[in-house]
């Protein structure tokens, strides 16, 4: 295999856009000298790499006119990455002003050593403020259960990850969490952050049962729990992707009907399991009131059964 590099420059717009994939390796920061295209900086408007994530943050402060980035990052531990007594060294802050869409997807997590994947980012999320963010997604391939005999927490991530958002905007209205072993209860705190998302995507780490999409969580967003402050109020589309569909007796049909009635236009859940013990009759209803509902069951990406389809299917 060979290193993916794509270069794209509009000379009307004085822009360009890097995409740059090394097979073998993450990028770091001595290296970025051996590719002319980041010679000149400034005009860089869209960033897609594999890379450690210092060289990350050093491509966004060096890059003013970036609107979209998208890192895929080692996780936690890999041979270079920075120990954990630099993630927590106070960072010089930066402005990142025209950052609309914000991907950090840390792979291999799943390996033994590697399999608590974001501590260490704790130190890159403290290190920036875009004002101007309205899309955000972290992506994994880790595991709910993890190798590790004393894995790192991801409090000092979680807490990097709200305070990123609460400084920088409120207006981000697409936001996308995938793959991150992590609990519900870790995760409401981000949700509160998110308070203006309009699009929201949760998907499960690799194990056996749910533990982040929940009975609790589903309460949570049908508001049960907390009445005066409704996660995520705004919501319009949610996807879901889970190990399984056993949650409390018709805990998912009450969120949906509550969201339904507050304003929610579509639902997508992905199922693992290939059998069901949701009330289709019910969800039907819902379409037949106006609800775009999608139930697939089966492994993915192969395999997979619509339980239930769109209308217009």
């Amino acid at each position: 295999m060979w290193d993916r590099i794509k270069v794209k420059v509009n000379g009307l717009k004085q822009s360009s856009s890097i995409s740059l994939l090394l097979y073998s390796s993450f990028l770091d920061s001595t290296r970025l000298a051996n590719y002319s295209c980041f010679l000149a900086r400034t005009h860089i408007t869209y960033l897609h790499l594999k890379c450690f994530p210092r060289t990350a943050l050093e491509l966004l402060k060096d890059c003013p006119s970036v609107i979209e980035a998208h890192f895929v990052l080692p996780p936690h531990g890999f041979p270079g990455t920075e120990p954990p007594t630099l993630t927590r060294t106070s960072p010089g802050h930066s402005i990142i002003p025209l950052l609309l869409t914000l991907t950090l997807e840390v792979i291999n997590a799943s390996l033994p050593g590697y399999d608590f994947p974001f501590p260490a980012l704790a130190h890159f999320l403290n290190s920036f403020t875009a004002p101007s963010l309205i899309s955000l997604f972290f992506l994994s391939d880790a595991n709910q259960n993890p190798h590790s005999i004393y894995p790192p927490p991801n409090t000092e991530f979680l807490s990097a990850l709200s305070n990123l958002i609460y400084r920088s905007s409120a207006q981000i209205t697409r936001a996308r969490i995938e793959g991150i072993p992590i609990t519900t209860y870790e995760l409401v705190p981000v949700l509160k952050a998110l308070y203006r998302v309009r699009e929201l995507t949760l998907g499960e780490a690799k194990g056996k049962r749910n533990k982040l999409v929940t009975t609790s969580l589903l309460a949570l967003l049908a508001g049960r729990a907390l009445p005066y402050s409704a996660l995520v109020p705004d919501l319009k589309v949610l996807k879901l992707e889970v190990r399984d569909d056993r949650w409390e007796r018709n805990t998912f049909e009450e969120m949906v009907k509550v969201r339904f009635q507050r304003g929610l236009h579509s639902v997508l859940v992905g199922i693992d399991r290939t059998e069901s013990t949701l009330d289709m009759e019910r969800l039907r209803g819902l379409q037949r009131d106006g609800l775009a509902v999608r139930i697939i069951h089966g492994n993915r990406p192969i395999g997979n059964r619509v339980a239930l389809g769109y209308c217009w299917e």
